[in-house]
């Protein structure tokens, strides 16, 4: 059985989408993965990702912003979901991902 994939958006990919990346990965026990992107990523994570996680047991290691548009690339891993954590326009996705993300 594969997992259930989310990607989390947020502009700028560097407090909501990583903590929501960090939580659903570190909650889900392996039967789900996380990632997480923006449509135009920081430079850095916000300072407040790593002590909101720490203080839950929660390890931050690997975030980091990333651009939509490696989740976009013909051989990246196509989610099951995609979360908008703003209100923002939709990304066009792909045409080879899936009609029901």
């Amino acid at each position: 059985m594969s997992k259930t994939t989310v990607l989390f958006v947020c502009p700028d990919n560097s407090l909501l989408s990583p903590l929501a990346e960090a939580y659903l990965n570190f909650r889900a026990g392996g039967l789900m993965r996380a990632f997480s992107a923006g449509v135009a990523p920081s430079q850095e994570l916000s300072r407040h990702v790593r002590r909101i996680l720490s203080a839950r047991g929660i390890d931050a290691k690997g975030l980091a912003p990333k651009p939509i548009d490696i989740f976009l690339m013909p051989h990246a891993e196509i989610p099951d979901r995609v979360v908008y954590l703003a209100d923002q326009a939709p990304v066009a996705l792909p045409p080879q991902w899936k009609t029901t993300t």
